[in-house]
């Protein structure tokens, strides 16, 4: 596969690491070609954008797309409105993650959807692999309505999403990551909880992620082992007090009890 190859990328992600300027930093890129079909990698120095300086060797799709799965929402994204926001794997191992998303996303499609949970629309297929999933893009995060100062409604907010946590956890599974930044709001104020690539099944272990939690919202103050519904809880007290005073709290100042099992609405 030649240099002119690189041209004809499907899908491409960079990556900048290593060395002290922008002029000696060794560069990552991955990267697809339509004929053939075909998945490469290449390490070089060359500026973001150029094709590879150097000579690629093949890379295996599945460390970064999951395979379609038969009986997942299929949608074609250039017939979504374009305000729709297409989320991709995170590069350049996120196959596993992105997986447990899909699923998530799958299992609650399958229930009563619930009105603090992201509207989905399915997953985008290129070659057999997801390659993106679509759901609906929100104005704002919960972050940035506090940081704005004019946030309203501060207890309804919290209540909303004690319940969208309660029905999360009566499916079996913690998010594991709740934060001001995985929680967007509609122009109404309705809390979605969104990112569900840390969403495990009670008492999986919580390994091959790039973050286990967020510092100043995960349980002990430490990166998170297990998945678990004290996680979340954990979380949403820490959200509490972040809406009320506008900081992020020192971690060990917050406790939840140990939960183990599902309390609230039902999936179904």
């Amino acid at each position: 596969m030649g240099r002119e190859s690189a041209a004809e990328h499907l899908h491409r992600f960079e990556g900048f690491f290593s060395g002290g300027n922008i002029i000696d930093r060794e560069r990552e890129i991955i990267y697809s070609t339509l004929s053939p079909p075909a998945l490469f990698t290449a390490y070089d120095t060359a500026p973001a954008g150029a094709p590879p300086a150097s000579p690629p060797t093949q890379f295996s799709a599945d460390r970064i797309w999951p395979l379609y799965q038969p009986g997942w929402l299929r949608t074609d994204y250039h017939a979504l409105h374009p305000s729709h926001y297409r989320k991709a794997p995170a590069f350049p191992d996120g196959a596993q993650n992105f997986l447990h998303e899909i699923q998530a996303y799958e299992l609650f499609r399958d229930r009563a959807q619930h009105p603090n949970l992201p509207e989905y629309f399915g997953c985008v297929v290129d070659q057999g692999y997801v390659v993106d999933l679509i759901v609906k893009e929100y104005p704002r995060t919960l972050a940035q309505a506090v940081e704005s100062g004019d946030l309203e409604h501060r207890d309804d907010i919290m209540a909303q999403l004690e319940d969208v946590i309660k029905y999360v956890h009566s499916c079996g599974i913690a998010h594991n990551d709740i934060s001001p930044w995985n929680i967007v709001l509609t122009s109404d104020l309705r809390p979605i909880l969104i990112d569900f690539d840390t969403a495990r099944p009670v008492g999986t272990p919580l390994r091959g992620l790039d973050k286990l939690g967020t510092p100043g919202f995960r349980n002990g103050g430490k990166d998170l082992t297990l998945s678990a519904f004290s996680n979340d809880l954990y979380s949403l007290g820490a959200i509490a007090r972040y809406m009320r005073d506008g900081v992020v709290i020192d971690e060990a100042s917050v406790t939840v009890p140990d939960v183990d099992k599902a309390d609230g609405g039902k999936c179904m």
